[in-house]
């Protein structure tokens, strides 16, 4: 009887044990634990374009004489660069010039903005995030 019992025990162990293998809630699903709180990705409109507004518009926006040919207020405009090339690679905040430039001096490049208080962490922060998410821009 008691080597009925033990198979009994050590039987039902297992398949308690299967059904619960890769579930960590407990209801027998299988899969990974849903992960925390969505982290919200940058938006354009509402953290970016505030950014290039307050600090990059003088050089690089709208008015008729625009540094290094680098225009910030299009999305086709930006996306093409200027004179040093391509500044935002969508996807790739480290290999993006913007980044570099706004971080420090890069070649024969001094830090960006040329004129006024350099960005703050936060701001670097915002704009690199928002390349590394693919630097969504809305259309016009």
């Amino acid at each position: 009887m008691s080597k009925f019992l033990s198979v009994a025990v050590l039987g039902c162990g297992m398949l308690l044990v299967m059904a619960g293998c890769g579930d960590k809630s407990g209801s027998g699903a299988t899969g990974d634990a849903p992960a925390g709180p969505a982290v919200p990705k940058v938006d354009f409109a509402s953290a970016v374009q505030p950014i290039f507004e307050e600090n990059c518009y003088k050089c690089h926006g709208p008015e008729e004489r625009v540094k290094g040919d680098l225009r910030l207020d299009t999305k086709e405009l930006a996306m093409k660069g200027g004179e040093s090339g391509v500044v935002i690679l969508p996807g790739d905040s480290a290999g993006s010039l913007l980044v570099k430039l706004i971080n420090g001096p890069h070649d024969d490049i001094k830090q960006m903005p040329a004129k006024g208080d350099p960005l703050t962490a936060e701001q670097i922060e915002v704009l690199a995030k928002w390349i590394d998410e693919g630097a969504k821009w809305p259309e016009a």
